[in-house]
């Protein structure tokens, strides 16, 4: 697996499982997250705190392709 693949899925377990210690090994402090026309977090602080907010029970995750470019 590329090192960009295998970073883009320790970022969507991460992410998913709401793990802060992952998350900071796979992103920088100046991590910004946009959803267009919703809104926009700065840092990996906000990021997370985003997340812990909406987090849910996640059983599985199916990854079918790889949507990422660099």
């Amino acid at each position: 697996m590329h090192q960009s693949n295998a970073l883009c899925c320790i970022f969507l377990i991460a992410s998913a499982l709401v793990n802060k210690e992952q998350l900071i090994a796979v992103l920088s402090e100046d991590f910004i997250w946009k959803v267009p026309g919703a809104f926009e977090l700065k840092g990996l602080d906000a990021f997370y705190d985003e997340l812990s907010e909406h987090q849910v029970d996640i059983k599985q995750i199916v990854i079918n392709d790889n949507i990422f470019t660099w």
